[in-house]
């Protein structure tokens, strides 16, 4: 009985919660967020996971890898580059150990969550319906700060934004084009930079292709935006699968998850929950001079 419950304190299985104190950086302060882990274990002895940053996103992130062997638990996020290695007390109910933000180590206790003492995890906000149809309920356009680097898009909360973007980058994401792929335009489409804020008209978050439908609104309704297609050839990139088959992992996001796209690094991208076909979309409207198929 006493080596049963000592193997059983020192199962990693469980809820694991501690704060990440992020040093301060520049002009930036110390950053203090509230991550909890929860670690299960299949019927195979293979482990799995997924983490919480309860202070800026109640979703959860699936762990790429983890491990826990000799007492040392050790564990990679998928999607976005954060990992942990940790050695757990003799009593099993702490590890301590260091979290790498990206390339920057910062040292983070972790405690074992009891039913008492875990942190409470908000509800994440509910998808958009799939069949809805949104626009804007209200959209805020302001002309961007100059001197302001990188563009964004994405929808926190329950606000759509768009920063440092022209034109030609509203009508790429709306349409699923690239810039060449827009003939006649005015001067300024690829010049003036704007920020949009805006609700969408239809609770629950909208999927990427239900942000592209409220673009696709407000382009005509705030800048009058007039068009029509042609066909025209131009050069592209095609992507097809190499001789030798695909060489891709499957996501272990669902359906209703949020994508990434986004530059850790210049040259070192990072893509998450997307088809082929999403990826094309952005890769042409984020990277390459061309088209992509």
């Amino acid at each position: 009985d006493e080596a049963a419950g000592e193997a059983s304190s020192r199962d990693i299985a469980g809820t694991w919660q501690g704060t990440l104190h992020m040093p301060a950086a520049g002009q930036r302060p110390e950053v203090n967020l509230r991550l909890v882990f929860k670690i299960s274990k299949a019927d195979t002895g293979a482990l799995n996971g997924s983490w919480y940053s309860i202070d800026q996103n109640p979703r959860g992130i699936p762990l790429a890898t983890v491990t826990f062997q000799n007492g040392v638990l050790q564990f990679k996020s998928a999607m976005i580059e954060r990992s942990y290695e940790g050695k757990m007390s003799e009593d099993g109910k702490s590890i301590t150990g260091t979290w790498m933000e990206g390339t920057t180590p910062v040292p983070m206790v972790l405690d074992r969550a009891t039913p008492d003492t875990a942190w409470a995890i908000p509800e994440p906000p509910k998808p958009m319906a799939a069949d809805a149809n949104p626009g804007f309920e209200v959209a805020t356009i302001k002309p961007s700060k100059p001197g302001t680097k990188g563009k964004g898009v994405g929808f926190d909360g329950h606000k759509f934004i768009m920063r440092n973007v022209h034109m030609d980058d509203l009508i790429s994401f709306a349409y699923g084009l690239h810039a060449k792929q827009i003939v006649g335009a005015q001067d300024w489409f690829d010049k003036d930079l704007f920020d949009i804020d805006g609700t969408p008209d239809v609770p629950g978050v909208p999927s990427m292709h239900q942000m592209e439908l409220m673009m696709q609104k407000l382009l005509p309704d705030r800048f009058g935006l007039k068009f029509h297609y042609e066909q025209r050839k131009l050069p592209a990139y095609i992507i097809t699968v190499a001789s030798a088959g695909p060489k891709m992992t499957k996501t272990k996001f669902g359906p209703n998850d949020p994508q990434a796209f986004f530059f850790r690094n210049f040259g070192d991208l990072t893509v998450g929950n997307m088809t082929i076909k999403d990826f094309a979309t952005w890769f042409q409207g984020s990277v390459m001079d061309r088209p992509v198929e």
